[in-house]
């Protein structure tokens, strides 16, 4: 009984010390990311506090350069520099309504690369404007401004789309918007069919042995490709005697019989 109590005590010790080492890595590594979090944070506030006297003047560029088949979701078809002073300010105090979120996943209707550049260098903002999440802005951290996605809008209408009747502008604006709803509708049934293929699919390529060791045909394999069949061809491979099985019970009895013999 004192030998069991005291075996008890000394893992109660274990458990604890190790519980405690655990607790203080934890704690260890959050002071080492807290300084790079504060300094982050620190970043992003100066940028969001810029003034229209801070910045000389604002680029916005398309997002994907050299992607042909995303060259519908960026928001300008060229490069436009933006010198004009109020609209440099609509800029800047768009950005000082920004407020930090953490966005689920969205999903782009367009994308803009926007550079402030002032007395101190350039400053490169990722700007998307998402379904259902607002309009993103991407720094070291993310921020939503709606109000920076009806700004940057406005000015690409004027100079992108300037040398445009209106009506033909509301149709190429029309039909970016279309080809962008046409991308991001494919992209569920490219995921549904990769995760088909990972989960039908690739079991085949082991079952295939799997079947041939246990002694059934291996086309027989393929039934993983038939949903609630697959589950039914697992229970009945993990429940039948394999041939080492029965391998195994031969040997054992062969020396049951020598040992009989010896007798």
């Amino acid at each position: 009984m004192g030998e069991a109590k005291e075996h008890a005590f000394r893992y109660s010790l274990r458990l604890s010390g190790r519980c405690f080492f655990l607790v203080g890595l934890t704690i260890s590594v959050g002071m080492l990311h807290a300084p790079k979090a504060v300094e982050n944070r620190r970043h992003d506030r100066e940028i969001l506090s810029l003034t229209a006297r801070d910045v000389r003047s604002v680029v916005l560029d398309r997002e994907y350069k050299n992607e042909a088949v995303k060259q519908s979701v960026n928001l300008v078809h060229k490069p436009i520099t933006v010198t004009d002073r109020e609209e440099v300010a609509s800029i800047c105090e768009a950005l000082r309504s920004a407020k930090m979120v953490s966005p689920n996943h969205p999903t782009g209707r367009w994308y803009c690369a926007l550079t402030l550049v002032t007395s101190n260098g350039h400053i490169e903002i990722r700007v998307e404007r998402t379904t259902g999440q607002g309009v993103i802005l991407w720094l070291r951290k993310s921020f939503r401004c709606d109000e920076m996605g009806t700004v940057l809008e406005s000015i690409a209408r004027k100079h992108d789309f300037g040398k445009l009747t209106p009506a033909e502008a509301e149709e190429r604006q029309r039909n970016s918007c279309r080809e962008i709803e046409d991308c991001a509708a494919i992209f569920p049934a490219i995921l549904v069919a990769g995760a088909a293929f990972i989960f039908f699919v690739v079991p085949v390529i082991p079952m295939w042995n799997i079947c041939r060791r246990v002694g059934f045909s291996p086309s027989i394999s393929l039934l993983m490709l038939v949903p609630f069949a697959n589950i039914v061809l697992l229970f009945i491979i993990g429940l039948r005697q394999w041939p080492i099985d029965r391998h195994l019970e031969k040997l054992s009895g062969c020396d049951q019989t020598k040992a009989g013999d010896k007798r």
